[in-house]
């Protein structure tokens, strides 16, 4: 028999939402980040790095980056979820949010024209992070 949780209702803008729709309402805000991650993610990245002086190469930049939004429009309505969660489903939402929000910072990294850009922000990193998390996430299914 499937173990089941119920999740908690907290009043959220005078209406009462439960934790489980701030965080699918956080997702579906983050979606706005998708395809510049998507973007990004199949960037060479060093490469890039290395011609963000070139006037080009800025012009492509700005147009993979046209349609992001600014970062301070997006709500941070899960922000306060954690507690109310399982620790699965919070470290699904952490990886989703790390992979959006690190492929930003990458992007302007690059957008800024920062000489030898692989130096200070890489790819590497946020794969180290994910695998263990995946891991992680394997071995908790596995109880």
């Amino acid at each position: 028999m499937r173990s089941s949780w119920r999740l908690p209702s907290n009043t959220f803008g005078g209406t009462t939402r439960t934790t489980c729709e701030k965080i699918w309402a956080a997702v579906n805000d983050l979606g706005q980040l998708k395809s510049l991650s998507a973007s990004i993610a199949i960037l060479n990245f060093k490469a890039v790095a290395k011609r963000t002086s070139d006037p080009k190469m800025q012009q492509f930049l700005s147009v993979i980056g046209a349609a992001t939004p600014n970062i301070q429009t997006l709500e941070s309505v899960a922000r306060d979820e954690r507690p109310f969660l399982p620790e699965l489903a919070w470290a699904y939402f952490a990886a989703y949010t790390t992979i959006l929000y690190g492929s930003r910072a990458r992007y302007l990294v690059l957008k800024s024209g920062l000489d030898e850009a692989d130096k200070y922000l890489s790819n590497e990193e946020a794969q180290t992070i994910l695998k263990a998390f995946r891991i992680r996430a394997n071995l908790s299914m596995r109880q």
